[in-house]
């Protein structure tokens, strides 16, 4: 684990809640580390307010023109030469124009409020319900309260939130994502009746986006297009069967590449993603995009919308070391819910201190 700057506030008993963590967090050994930082708000919590973990993610979105040197990607290979972009579908090169007036500031904020809105679970039109957190651990009692009691009344929760913060520039970013805007007298080519990428010509990105996390070292690479803003629908593809079409959203899906989750293949450890990883792929395969089933699919680290308990994992895992705890101490959960009344816990288990197994089994029968 890569050294993290801490910001030491909350003490309760023999446990210690890190304000503020600012570093490497790995939550997928294929996809490797992301650098973020992350605040775990304790200011307003009580027996009828959670705590809140934020991931704070700072995004340079950088207008692609005449002044943009050469880019290369995380290979070497470069994907940027003014006036043309690489498109990793195609592997061709697409010509660029420049911005049209004042439209680069409209798409800059529409990225950044797609970003936030979506992982920050404040927008219920994307499906998103939220994500909670609680610790399982027995003798740990730093979302206990009242704080400091002999006998406390309940355990917080920890809900998920993000923001997407705009870095000033390169040196200020975690990832730095070049916006480029082709040039629309050149139409794409018509895509096929059932293609990987999905999307008909007049609707979602027309050339493939991507985002690297960032590292301790460096900072991340990406890039957007202007379509990458509208919804892809996606009818079908070649390797699942689909009951209903997709529609999957560009800008989340990249951006939760840049906090450091993989593909859904490789999230869920689908046999045939992981064949193709094992092999030399980086996860970017078909196998990978759209995992082995219609609701891998449908995620939105597949090609649709949906989240699930997986999605979770930089939450969880950076909640592990701002607590000093272990990620396997954290239940996942989706939803909102009010803080845990451990007297209710001791009725049910008979026991103050009831164990990991007991307090998910009392979560389950209380569902």
């Amino acid at each position: 684990m890569a050294a993290h700057a801490r910001d030491y506030q909350w003490v309760n008993g023999n446990s210690r809640i890190d304000f503020w963590v600012s570093g490497e967090t790995t939550s997928d050994p294929v996809m490797g580390p992301a650098y973020f930082n992350s605040r775990f708000d304790m200011d307003d919590v009580s027996a009828g307010q959670n705590a809140r973990l934020t991931i704070c993610l700072r995004v340079c979105l950088a207008e692609v023109g005449p002044w943009t040197k050469t880019v290369t990607d995380r290979d070497g290979r470069p994907f940027l030469q003014w006036p043309q972009v690489l498109d990793y579908w195609t592997n061709s090169w697409k010509p660029l124009a420049h911005w049209p007036d004042k439209v680069f500031d409209l798409f800059r904020t529409w990225v950044e409020q797609q970003a936030t809105s979506f992982w920050g679970n404040k927008d219920s039109s994307w499906g998103n319900s939220g994500f909670w957190l609680f610790c399982t651990r027995p003798d740990w009692q730093g979302l206990d309260w009242p704080r400091g009691g002999n006998r406390p009344t309940h355990r917080l929760y920890v809900n998920c939130d993000f923001e997407c913060i705009r870095a000033a520039g390169d040196g200020d970013a975690h990832v730095l994502i070049h916006c480029a805007y082709l040039n629309p007298k050149v139409p794409p080519p018509p895509a096929p009746a059932c293609a990987p990428v999905g999307s008909p010509p007049s609707n979602g990105p027309k050339i493939c986006a991507f985002v690297n996390p960032g590292r301790a070292s460096r900072t991340g690479t990406g890039l957007l297009t202007f379509e990458t803003i509208a919804p892809r629908d996606v009818p079908c593809l070649p390797n699942i069967k689909l009951t209903r079409p997709i529609t999957g959203y560009c800008v989340p899906h990249e951006i939760g590449h840049a906090i450091g989750l993989p593909h859904i293949g490789v999230l869920e450890r689908r046999p045939d993603c992981l064949m193709r990883v094992e092999k030399g792929d980086n996860g970017s395969c078909l196998e990978c995009m759209t995992g082995g089933t219609e609701a891998d699919a449908n995620n939105i680290m597949g090609y649709g919308h949906k989240t699930t308990l997986i999605n979770a994992l930089p939450w969880a895992v950076r909640a592990a070391e701002h607590t000093h705890t272990n990620p396997s101490d954290w239940m996942i959960g989706l939803g909102q819910r009010a803080p845990l009344d451990l007297n209710h816990l001791r009725q049910f288990t008979g026991n103050p201190q009831a164990p990991a197994a007991r307090m998910r089994e009392y979560r389950e029968s209380n569902k």
